[in-house]
């Protein structure tokens, strides 16, 4: 697949806010804790499997530590059919006891102790799990892609030394799409669950032939009495969502689209101010330090689409795009920090536009546009 855009924030030296979807910080601050209150806790039912690949098939097939890694989930024909809880999985990265799994998950930066490229690749696979779960998309012969990742934060540190969970479930369902939340979790010093990272996804189910979302695919999402309250603050919450990216899609130049608009006037008098700024100091006599430019702070990467890099539908991975977009942000903000410390902090948007192929050459550009 192919990413659209991925923005990363910086949180340096404590001082930075993320609420570029929001109307303001307020507004941020109540989605977060919206978040956070309507979290899914572990269900009662929940049991631990025994096979990685009959558990979790996606994420067994591209995590090479998915046999160290434990699993669980509701039995089927426990609890309401089509619930939140009845598709849900949640998996755990035994941090603590294994080696191996701390060295593979460990991150540089010193606020989280899990790279966000680990995390991306397993929440592509972990949504794509649980959405076949929720369609019965394998034995029905459903084809489900990963539309987008959005917002995607991150809620508190990192603790390294803990094991560390992604609980996955579905949060909203249309009649060919759904959106699949998961959390990742920690336990405190006390022992209690804390949501550290959260991102939301949205899966379409297509036709294999035209590619075109294919209604009626997706069953509606069924109420679980035993966390209706919660259930129903999530709803609410998708519908935010919807409406987030239905607003930046209208805000948004659309350049691959026949309603792309050109600047408006404002804009174009913005662009005019910096070019005449830019221009009079490459021409002043004075020799002064020129500031720092996008063009100067642009890196890219290059790589041939391996066999082995296949998702199930026989194209690339997009866990392996977001990962791989994700370290190259992380190197473009490393460079423009001078090699500072700094930690990512969240990616409000990753849209996959078309499929790519086994042999096809991929060549990938980040970019610190603001600072």
């Amino acid at each position: 697949m192919i990413k659209e855009s991925k923005r990363v924030c910086l949180w340096q030296q404590g001082r930075a806010r993320f609420c570029r979807n929001f109307k303001s910080a307020a507004e941020h601050d109540e989605w977060k804790q919206r978040i956070i209150n309507s979290r899914m806790l572990l269900p009662a039912s929940a049991v631990v499997g025994n096979s990685a690949s009959l558990n979790a098939p996606f994420l067994w097939s591209v995590d090479t530590l998915s046999s160290h890694l434990s699993y669980r989930s509701v039995p089927r024909g426990r609890g309401a059919a089509n619930s939140p809880a009845a598709s849900m999985l949640d998996v755990t990265w035994p941090i603590s006891s294994n080696a191996l799994v701390q060295s593979s998950l460990s991150s540089l930066s010193g606020w989280g102790a899990v790279r966000f490229a680990k995390y991306y690749s397993a929440v592509d696979a972990l949504t794509a799990d649980v959405a076949y779960r929720h369609t019965d998309g394998l034995a029905k012969g459903i084809t489900l892609v990963t539309a987008a990742h959005n917002h995607s934060e991150k809620m508190m540190r990192t603790m390294p030394g803990r094991d560390f969970s992604l609980r996955c479930y579905v949060t909203a369902a249309g009649s060919a799409s759904l959106e699949v939340r998961t959390d990742a979790l920690q336990n405190n010093d006390a022992g209690e669950e804390e949501l550290v990272n959260v991102c939301h996804t949205t899966m379409v189910a297509v036709d294999a032939g035209t590619h075109r979302p294919k209604k009626g695919s997706v069953p509606p999402l069924s109420i679980d009495a035993e966390e209706r309250e919660a259930q129903e603050e999530r709803s609410k919450l998708a519908e935010m969502h919807k409406q987030i990216r239905l607003r930046r899609a209208a805000d948004s130049m659309q350049l691959r689209s026949k309603q792309s608009k050109p600047p408006q006037q404002d804009e174009m008098m913005h662009l005019h101010r910096l070019f005449g700024k830019v221009t009079q100091l490459h021409e002043s006599p004075v020799r002064l330090q020129l500031p720092d430019t996008i063009s100067r702070h642009t890196h890219s990467n290059s790589f041939v689409v391996m066999p082995e890099q296949r998702n199930v539908q026989g194209t690339l991975f997009g866990g392996i795009v977001v990962a791989e977009a994700f370290e190259l942000a992380y190197y473009a903000a490393k460079y423009f920090v001078r090699g500072r410390p700094f930690a990512p902090i969240a990616m409000d948007e990753a849209i996959f536009l078309q499929p790519i192929a086994p042999g096809d050459m991929v060549n990938m550009k980040a970019s610190v546009v603001h600072s």
